[in-house]
């Protein structure tokens, strides 16, 4: 049986490996049992930074030692039956052992979503810090699973949806202005941050934020809101003025790149209507430690 994965002709600039194509065309066929590989040491990663949040380059897999990985595909695709019978293969991604190359504050960033690129799985034979790597995904041939006795990584029911909800998350995010996704998005996580370092209460109402585009589109917006989702109605004038400073200092900066800021929105979840829901698109800030939501 074997994996595949589309290459170039000659050494991968990234990964150093040789992946010659196969019958004419670019798709590498490559043997493989199933079981892990030991990768090179030569260069470990730092595991610092947030490099999917702030497009550094990501650390190369060297350092790594890939025993385990988890199939990310969905459980309808797996199955022999019904739409199964149409997927030959699933997607696969190894699974990485965090205790041997991050700190204790590194590992607690991932657990807590700080990385839309590393998902934590939390029964992974064992024991230890696990997380999947989503900046691998490979086609594996389900020939290879018939050859494996299955492991859950997943306790509960909870767990798993979760887990599927960090992955969807990552893949359906859509792409928006270059000044929402960077500074707006990383004023609004350094200041939930601020708050969480000096015990302020006011995070712990709010279940997410969402952007609303008003006029223009999400590439080239000319005016937007931050609607705040409250987690039941109501909020004192005291938790809400850090973000009303805030939204008054990003409508400064956003005015000069010809977005114009609306006031924020502060609305219950239970009195969001679909139309909003459904329109505006949820703005990735984990430290207020809420699941990834659509």
């Amino acid at each position: 049986m074997g994996l595949f994965w589309a290459g170039t002709d000659d050494d991968d600039p990234i990964t150093g490996l040789s992946v010659p194509a196969s019958g004419g065309h670019q798709w590498p066929v490559v043997p493989w049992d199933g079981l892990g590989a030991e990768v090179s040491t030569d260069t470990a990663p730092s595991g610092s930074g947030n490099d999917a949040d702030t497009g550094g380059h990501p650390e190369k897999p060297g350092g790594w030692e890939g025993s385990w990985s988890i199939l990310t595909s969905q459980t309808c695709d797996i199955v022999a039956t019904g739409p199964g019978q149409r997927h030959p293969t699933v997607q696969v991604c190894p699974l990485l052992r965090l205790d041997d190359h991050l700190d204790k504050g590194q590992i607690a960033e991932i657990n807590r979503g700080s990385r839309v690129d590393l998902i934590t799985v939390p029964d992974v034979p064992g024991g230890g810090n696990w997380a999947a790597d989503l900046r691998i995904s490979v086609p594996v041939s389900k020939g290879v699973l018939l050859r494996q006795d299955p492991v859950h990584g997943f306790t509960t029911p909870e767990d798993s949806q979760q887990f599927a909800e960090r992955v969807a998350a990552k893949y359906r995010r859509p792409a928006l202005h270059d000044e929402i996704s960077g500074d707006l998005v990383t004023g609004l996580r350094d200041l939930v941050a601020e708050a969480r370092e000096s015990e302020a209460l006011w995070p712990d109402v709010i279940e997410q934020f969402r952007l609303l585009v008003l006029d223009g589109d999400r590439l080239t917006p000319r005016s937007v809101r931050v609607l705040v989702i409250l987690f039941r109605p109501g909020i004192t004038a005291e938790d809400a003025s850090p973000l009303r400073e805030w939204r008054k200092r990003e409508k400064k900066r956003l005015l000069r790149h010809g977005i114009a800021l609306a006031p924020l929105d502060f609305v219950a979840v239970s009195n969001l209507t679909v139309t909003e829901y459904r329109a505006s698109d949820p703005l990735r800030v984990p430290e207020l430690g809420q699941p990834a939501y659509w």
